[in-house]
């Protein structure tokens, strides 16, 4: 009857398939999967990419505290994932190489951001493997891109000069804003943003808000007053522009910049000093 159902089988894989279930990596899966021990299918499933542990030891119901592989590959562990070394070895070699390429066809980048690393360095693991290759020295970072240590981004003749009119412009204590500095340079706005954008790019400008551009140096002087005041204990934005001089406004948007760095940390109306100071994006 309809209330009966013979079958038999033996389940292989428990999650959920993609899409297209004839993906070449689905059948890989499948066919390490299908090995006759655990050990012999975490091998096989390791070539293909990183391997979620946990997932893992479920499917074979072995203990999540077992040991996590009998092989004799060198691996590496990012909390729960287990990849080759090779693998990993291969992602960072594909970071360096795009960096040095975008280098090497254009000498005003500063480098790489994040979001610009070729699509074959799957995007869950970019931000520890440009963690690691700037704790090893092999990649420096400033303003949210990514080069070689002694890279310096080379600014065009144009930048050079739009530079130098503007810095004394901005060499005060409460820099214009970007309106303004498009009044005094008799640019329009929309031509003054861009002009600022390219700038700010290989660190010859900070970037604070979008109404807003600051000199490096300036910059970095604020930032110690936010530490001095954090010493005393928690501040607020009118004890910050008291101490710094500048405008309310002002004083807001760099406050708000240092959050999003995560130099500082807002609790109600108070802040204190979170992190070490480092400029970037």
């Amino acid at each position: 009857g309809l209330d009966r159902t013979l079958g038999g089988g033996t389940v292989i894989d428990n999650e959920e398939p993609p899409a297209r279930r004839r993906q070449p990596r689905r059948l890989h899966r499948l066919t390490a999967l299908a090995a006759t021990d655990s050990a012999s299918a975490f091998v096989a499933l390791l070539a293909d990419g990183p391997v979620h542990w946990k997932k893992f030891a479920a499917l074979w119901g072995l203990p999540a505290s077992a040991p996590r592989t009998a092989i004799k590959a060198t691996t590496v562990v990012l909390g729960e994932e287990i990849m080759l070394a090779s693998t990993w070895k291969a992602w960072q070699d594909a970071v360096l190489a795009a960096i040095h390429a975008a280098l090497e066809s254009d000498s005003t980048r500063t480098g790489l951001r994040e979001n610009e690393l070729p699509a074959n360095v799957p995007k869950p693991y970019r931000a520890e493997i440009l963690r690691q290759l700037v704790s090893a020295k092999r990649l420096a970072q400033t303003g949210g891109a990514y080069h070689p240590p002694r890279h310096a981004a080379v600014l065009s003749p144009a930048q050079q000069g739009l530079l130098q009119r503007i810095t004394p412009l901005l060499a005060v204590v409460q820099p214009p804003s970007v309106g303004d500095l498009a009044k005094a340079l008799g640019r329009a706005q929309s031509q003054m943003a861009r002009e600022l954008e390219s700038l700010a790019k290989p660190g010859a400008l900070i970037r604070v808000s979008d109404n807003r551009y600051f000199l490096p140096a300036a910059v970095d002087a604020l930032s110690a007053v936010v530490a001095d005041l954090s010493a005393k204990g928690p501040f607020d934005a009118r004890a910050f522009r008291d101490a710094s001089g500048i405008g309310r406004n002002a004083a807001i948007e760099l406050l708000e910049y240092f959050d999003h760095l995560g130099y500082t940390r807002r609790q109600g109306d108070q802040r204190n000093v979170f992190g070490e100071w480092k400029r970037r994006t």
